[in-house]
């Protein structure tokens, strides 16, 4: 049948709490690692050079986070020459080896928030915002950054009616599902069908099958027996989340 549910995108607070904050280069003890987590936008960290700089920052260990998206104030300053142009988000578990998780140009002229929304399936201790260019070869200036996880939440999902021909006494139920949670079958994934429109609802025990060629998960609850519900043949189903990640 058809029926959804469409999350809408939420996040967590910013992460970048309890750990320690790091930059590549400063140009003046007046604008350090620290002005780009205090919560004040009317300082800043300015680099040294103009291009290959970068603010990191360690979670600390047992303390990955899945970051989803990033919000930086990009400090413009032509009298200081302060002009973010290319930028690059990094992830790393090491300190050395760094992923690109996600890029982008900020806009020139103005000092302005700039925020983005990306995939990433992986928890990281370290995050680094990598500076990879400036405009008019001018130095880097961020004046706050934060990163967000998306927030858990709990869901559920009622099909509209669709009618069987004749009283059922068993339903199948099959799921295709894509997604970096670890999903635990009828803890924070329950599967349920009802005969009677929704009044009385019968779990299945949902079995994971294997992955689709699009790479999704399928799960599949056969031989349901609703032969213990009231008759009917307005046919419905119904699924549970709990504690799962929701993203757009």
């Amino acid at each position: 049948g058809g029926g959804y549910y469409e999350p809408s995108s939420a996040f967590s607070s910013d992460i970048l709490t309890g750990g320690t904050v790091s930059v590549s280069s400063m140009h003046s003890a007046s604008g350090d690692a620290s002005s780009t987590i205090d919560g004040n936008t009317g300082d800043d960290w300015h680099s040294l050079s103009s291009s290959n700089e970068w603010v990191k920052y360690d979670l600390g260990a047992g303390n990955e986070k899945m970051a989803k998206k990033v919000r930086f104030y990009s400090f413009y300053d032509l009298n200081n020459g302060n002009r973010v142009r290319d930028w690059i988000l990094q992830g790393s578990n090491d300190d050395s080896s760094w992923t690109d998780i996600t890029n982008d140009t900020a806009p020139d002229g103005a000092s302005i928030f700039i925020e983005k929304e990306f995939t990433n399936s992986i928890n990281y201790r370290y995050y680094r915002l990598f500076i990879s260019d400036t405009y008019g070869n001018r130095r880097a200036g961020i004046g706050e950054w934060e990163l967000f996880e998306a927030a858990s939440s709990d869901m559920t999902i009622i099909s509209d009616t669709f009618v069987a021909d004749s009283t059922p006494s068993q339903a199948r139920l099959q799921l295709q599902i894509s997604s970096s949670e670890t999903i635990t079958l009828g803890t924070n994934l329950q599967g349920f069908v009802s005969r009677d429109g929704g009044t009385t609802w019968t779990e299945g025990t949902l079995v994971d099958t294997g992955i689709n060629s699009a790479g999704a998960r399928i799960y599949e609850a056969s031989a349901i027996d609703i032969s213990g519900q009231p008759s009917g043949t307005s046919m419905r189903y119904k699924l549970e989340t709990t504690g799962l990640t929701l993203e757009d």
